[in-house]
Parts: C-alpha cells; structure tokens; sequence
C-alpha cells in the first residue's frame, strides 16, 4: 500500500511539475526556508544541482538521496569526519551516517543510523569533537557531540547568538556562527568574541572555514538561500578583514527541496588527498566540488588529519604585537624566521629541537617599521610561509 501511495505521490509531482508550477507549503515538516515574500514559485523544470558560470570548482560527487526514506526528510548535514559522512535531520532525532565509499570518494554505504538530541542545523568538527546549535529554538546554546553516535557530551552558553550556521576556524580557535539574519560572529566555548564579519545576507544556513586553498589566507564560506526562492548563494568572506570576495548564484529550479543547507570544507583521504567543498541542498543531494589537491602532510585540521601546518597569523594586520601557531606532526629541528619585503631576516623566533604538536607563539613588533613581513617555518624537510602586515 504504501508503494502505491509513493507511487501515486510521484505521479502527481510530475504532472505538477509539466504545468509548470510548484506551491511550497511553509507549514511543510521537512522544508526549512528562510524568510520569503511569496511562498509560490513556477517551474517546469527538474530540479538539480548545477554550478553556476564562473564556479571555479568542480563537482567531484553528486549524492542524490531524494528518494532515500527517512534522509530525505529534513536533512541538512554537509560533515565528514574520520571517513564518515554526516546526516542530520533538523525536524527530528534522528542521524544517518555513510561511509566515504561512493563513486567520487562520496557517500556510499549505510553505516549506521540512531538517534540524537535532535533538532540541530550546521555541523562544524574541532579535530576532536562535534559541535552544532538549534538556531532560535534554543537561542544562545553550542552542543557537543560525540563523533561517534552524535551523544551530547555538554552545551555552552553564547550569549544571545542564534546558531543556525557554524563553522570551526582553527587560526582563532572559536566558531563562526549566525542565523538567517545578522553578522558572522567567531567566539569561543567561553563566549569570548574572536572575531566578527558583517554580512546583510538573509537566508545564512551553511559555513565553511579553510586555509588551505590559499597559501596565505583563510576564508568563511557562507552557504545562504536567497530569498526569491529560486537561488542558493555561496559567499567567500577574508576571515581576517571581513571583505567579500565573491558571490556565486546556483539557479534552483523548484522549491522547498534544494534550497541551501549546511556547509564544510574537509580533507577527503587519496592519492592525493583533495581539499572538497560540501554543500547540503536540503532533502535533495550533498554535493561535493573539488578545491584543490593537497600535498601530503598538509591536510587541514577540519578534517581532523595532522599536519605540517603554519597558520595565519592573528590579528593581522597588527601593532605591535600577534599570535603565530604551528602543528608539528613530529618532534624535530624547528626555525621560525621573520623576513622583511626584502627578504632581510629581522628575527629569529624560534631556532631548537621541538617536541611534536601544537605550537603558539606571541611576535612583539614594536622595534619595526610599517609595512609588510614574511614569516617562514622550517622543519624536517618542510617549509611554508607566510605573509603578515604591521600597521602603526
């Protein structure tokens, strides 16, 4: 009965869909829409997953779970941690996770599924943890979570934030988060601010944080719906100075299924390992679009892989003083140079046998001029640097 019920529905679907028009029903338990001013939209289309001209990234997968009970009713996880991917749904308790086995290095097979505290939206992973909010449901509250079984190990208050959108940046050590509306705001489990960038965008759902695609930068990748119905968005935020660098619009051709979900960036394991964007188009496909390549051994700590890594330096621009961290991935001869636009080396911070793991340092520039400075780690072999600017 319930094969010809599903049947019957679809049938209807695609007689809808070939008149050319659509009613989304915002009282619908498995559609998560931002704010709108007209909740019909025409189409005669099939609904899809296209990037849009001038996306520079490839689709690498296309995970299509539409017809896949269950995961696709309210699904909005766009997560990989440990080879696993991530499905949560925000309407109920329930979690599916898959295994990193399908065509592309996408989901594959069905690992597992239970239950959780339920309810919660963007996924963001520490190296370590879990963490996720339930946006204005329980405004102000950071869970988390177990890798494992997504248990709820505690919670953290953050004063007054609407967590809909999260995402974790390991230069600051904090989260960005926001809601539909409002700035991105980086604070820590103790509520402490660490960063802020302001955003007029009105349907945020996903972020993204990485520092691996450029050499030199780290970025906030915001995964918005637009409020017209038919268009996601996906905005590139300069973690450091907020500006925005580029906005890409993926044409929707339906409603309530596809509208933007959470967001990641994550290292996914190979020959070479690549850097993938993840985007969640909600009850319909997580997608993932290759970044880059990346050498081995410089894997970003999102995924949870160690690394030879060098980070940006923070604040920066300074004056006088910012925060350099590094990751040993083995203990070893270690120098930390500081060179001016020249290439004169200004100062040596750190020449001598260190111990392996993560490194934070205080640079004091007070003795410099303005202008511009490179700071170049060396270490078993490897070395990677980096660009800061002191403004007095």
């Amino acid at each position: 009965m319930k094969k010809n019920l599903s049947i019957f529905a679809l049938v209807i679907a695609v007689i809808a869909g070939s008149y050319g028009f659509f009613h989304f029903n915002q009282g619908d338990p498995n559609s998560d829409r931002s704010p709108m001013l007209n909740n019909e939209i025409s189409t005669g289309e099939e609904l899809d997953t296209i990037r849009p001209g001038g996306f520079p990234f490839p689709t690498l997968f296309n995970f299509n779970y539409s017809l896949i009970g269950g995961v696709n009713g309210g699904t909005v996880g766009a997560l990989m941690v440990n080879g696993k991917y991530y499905f949560n749904r925000w309407n109920a308790t329930t979690y599916y996770r898959y295994s990193n086995n399908g065509p592309g290095g996408g989901p594959g097979t069905l690992t597992d599924s239970g239950t959780y505290t339920g309810s919660t939206r963007d996924l963001a992973y520490d190296g370590r943890y879990i963490y996720a909010g339930k946006s204005t449901t329980q405004l102000g509250v950071l869970y988390r979570l177990d890798t494992g079984n997504l248990a709820q190990l505690t919670t953290f208050a953050i004063t007054g934030q609407d967590i809909r959108a999260l995402a974790w940046d390991n230069n600051r050590k904090g989260f960005w988060m926001t809601g539909f509306s409002g700035n991105l705001i980086c604070k820590d489990t103790a509520n402490v601010t660490k960063g802020t960038i302001t955003s007029t965008l009105t349907g945020k759902y996903g972020m993204a944080w990485d520092s691996t695609l450029s050499q030199d930068s780290a970025w906030v990748w915001v995964w918005n719906q637009e409020t017209s119905g038919t268009q996601n968005s996906l905005n590139k935020y300069h973690a450091a100075t907020g500006q925005l660098k580029a906005t890409y619009l993926f044409t929707l051709t339906g409603a309530s299924v596809g509208i933007a979900g959470g967001a990641d960036v994550v290292v996914l394991p190979g020959a070479p390992p690549q850097l993938v964007l993840l985007l969640n188009y909600q009850n319909f496909a997580v997608v993932g679009y290759k970044m880059k390549d990346v050498l081995v051994g410089l894997e970003q700590s999102n995924n949870g892989v160690r690394e030879f890594k060098l980070g940006q330096n923070y604040p920066n621009p300074f004056n006088p003083s910012t925060k350099i961290e590094f990751t040993l991935t083995k203990a070893g001869d270690v120098t930390l140079e500081v060179y001016d636009v020249n290439g004169k080396l200004v100062q040596t911070l750190i020449n001598g046998y260190m111990n392996a793991g993560s490194k934070s340092l205080d640079f004091n520039a007070a003795g410099l001029s303005s202008g511009t400075y490179f700071y170049k780690i060396s270490t078993n072999g490897y070395t990677e640097t980096k660009k800061m600017l002191l403004v007095k």
